[in-house]
């Protein structure tokens, strides 16, 4: 994806720093690793603005969504959903039986929503954000219509 499509992989980039490191005072030294180099990658847009993106990553045998990023302008009008039937497709048609996410606390409702399942104890983190894993078995989710 980086050395295929540099020019998404600059945009991807440019969301995450925005919503993680300028928003969310992560430091850049975490931002980004090697696991984007082996990554999937994908982005949605607004009339070719790059507004959204998230990272699938394979650790051990288990698959890991993460970077999952809207920009805060588009947030809640269904962005974050667009990206959601590309990533079941994808695991679909990759053999992918399980998909997880670590979340913040307060999104778990949005989660569960599409039936993505609580799997584990809350924590928190250094940043002081109180966080929880969810899973997501059936990969079928609801017929999703772009915004």
């Amino acid at each position: 994806y980086k050395t295929e499509r540099p020019d998404l992989w600059e945009q991807v980039k440019e969301i995450r720093h925005v919503a993680f490191i300028e928003e969310n005072n992560k430091e850049p030294i975490y931002e980004y690793d090697e696991a984007d180099e082996t990554s999937a990658h994908f982005i949605v847009h607004n009339d070719y603005r790059p507004v959204g993106c998230l990272r699938l990553t394979k650790i051990g045998e288990f698959w890991h969504v993460c970077r999952f990023a809207i920009s805060k302008e588009f947030r809640s009008q269904g962005y974050a959903t667009c990206l959601m039937q590309p990533l079941a497709d994808f695991a679909q048609e990759n053999d992918i039986h399980r998909l997880n996410i670590k979340i913040y606390k307060f999104m778990q409702g949005y989660y569960e929503k599409y039936g993505w399942i609580v799997d584990g104890e809350e924590y928190m983190e250094e940043d002081g954000h109180t966080y929880i894993t969810v899973s997501y078995t059936h990969l079928t989710l609801p017929t999703i219509y772009s915004v």
